[in-house]
């Protein structure tokens, strides 16, 4: 391979990166906790856009539990998310000598 098809190969790679990127972070990605009674949606850039939680859980009685609940929702949603990374971005990286977790919870 010559180099000027060897640095159009990059920019294809660059290219392809960007969009899978900006693709991942348009997506949504749920985390739930306490049998589905706390729901968290996070975007694929690790904004969180919305909360719910189940109306019996809201009473002063149980506010550390609901507390605990949205964080445990939070942490479960993170971790689909970087999973969910790691797979959007293999299909685009296959076959390069890229560091496992480099699209990984690592970037953000």
């Amino acid at each position: 391979m010559d180099f000027l098809n060897l640095m159009k190969k990059a920019q294809t790679l660059q290219s392809d990166i960007e969009k899978a990127k900006r693709d991942f972070d348009a997506c949504r990605i749920e985390g739930y906790a306490g049998g589905d009674m706390v729901r968290v949606c996070l975007t694929g850039s690790g904004t969180c856009v919305g909360v719910s939680v189940d109306e019996t859980l809201l009473d002063q009685d149980s506010k550390s539990l609901v507390e605990d609940l949205v964080a445990n929702a939070i942490n479960a949603a993170m971790e689909k998310r970087a999973a969910l990374r790691q797979e959007h971005f293999a299909d685009v990286t296959e076959g390069l000598p890229i560091p496992p977790n480099l699209f990984g919870s690592n970037l953000g």
